[in-house]
C-alpha cells in the first residue's frame, strides 16, 4: 500500500512541471490577448483624440465665421438704415417740388 502512494507521488511530482508549463503557456497567452485588446483600445483611443481635436479646430473656424458674418450683416443693417434715410428725404424733396 505503501508503494502504491509512493508511486502515486512520484508520478505527481513528474507531472507538476508539465502542469505549471500548461499554466506558464495559458499566462502568456492571456497577456498577449491582453496586450493586443490594450493595444486596440489605445489605437482608438488617439484616433478618437485626433477627431475631438478636428472637430475643436472646425468649430473654432465656425465660430470665427459666425463672428465675421455678424459684422457683415451689422455693416450691412447700417449701410441699408443709411439708404433708407437717404430714399425718405429724397422722397420729402420730391414732394415738396411737386407742390
Amino acid at each position: 500500500m505503501k508503494i502504491k502512494y509512493l508511486v502515486c507521488f512520484i508520478c505527481c511530482l513528474a507531472c507538476s512541471p508539465l502542469a505549471l508549463a500548461k499554466d506558464v503557456s495559458a499566462q502568456q497567452a492571456g497577456v498577449e490577448y491582453a496586450q493586443n485588446e490594450m493595444d486596440s483600445a489605445e489605437q482608438k483611443y488617439q484616433n478618437k483624440l485626433r477627431r475631438v481635436a478636428d472637430s475643436e479646430k472646425k468649430l473654432e473656424s465656425v465660430k470665427k465665421e459666425l463672428a465675421d458674418n455678424r459684422q457683415q450683416l451689422q455693416a450691412a443693417q447700417e449701410e441699408k438704415d443709411a439708404a433708407q434715410k437717404r430714399l425718405t428725404r429724397a422722397q420729402e424733396l420730391l414732394d415738396q417740388a411737386w407742390q
